[in-house]
């Protein structure tokens, strides 16, 4: 989407200069697989074509949010979060697979719309807690310990069915996330 042609300028793929600006709701969901808008967010528009796109840290640090958003989930997981989820591990199905003790062609269906076992939803929402401290050395911020105690409260109450795989993820859900990981005095307005 957008390409430098000086150290100050950004280039929208139309030719037009990308500005900074407040992005009210970002269709997130073309960048992580599952639907997604963020509200009020920084990123950059476009003077000429009017189209916005993010800044690739903040993408990087949005990941992390929606991770740690779909294990606070107090429902089953989607095909498409489940997907998102393994993804997000930097796994493919067989190692996650391997993982969960369970067989590849288990996670490729839980992938493309079999209902995932409440057991198994535990266990993968599991292993991506599992991982989460991990990820500052690759930029995004890790998770405090009160976002961590929350996803164990909702690892312990998941229990109601899978949501459909149109159903859009809570923007407050992930807005508040956002806010717990941002430095004090940097909350969103």
């Amino acid at each position: 989407m957008k390409t430098a042609s000086s150290s100050s300028d950004l280039r929208c793929h139309c030719g037009g200069v990308l500005r900074a600006a407040e992005l009210k709701d970002f269709d997130f969901s073309g960048y992580v697989g599952v639907r997604v808008v963020l509200r009020r967010v920084p990123g950059y528009r476009c003077h000429k074509c009017g189209s916005a796109t993010l800044d690739g840290a903040f993408i990087n640090t949005m990941e992390q949010v929606l991770a740690i958003a779909i294990t606070q989930k107090p429902i089953r997981l989607s095909s498409q979060e489940a997907k998102y989820l393994r993804k997000h591990l930097g796994l493919t199905q067989e190692k996650l697979a391997d993982r969960m003790g369970v067989e590849r062609e288990t996670v490729a269906r839980w992938e493309t719309g079999a209902e995932i076992s409440p057991q198994h939803d535990l266990i993968l929402r599991t292993v991506v807690v599992a991982s989460l401290p991990a990820a500052p050395h690759v930029g995004r911020p890790a998770p405090s310990a009160r976002i961590l105690n929350e996803i164990i409260g909702t690892l312990t109450s998941v229990r109601r069915d899978p949501s459909t795989p149109e159903a859009l993820l809570d923007p407050n859900l992930v807005q508040s996330i956002l806010d717990k990981l941002r430095p004090a005095g940097r909350q969103a307005r």
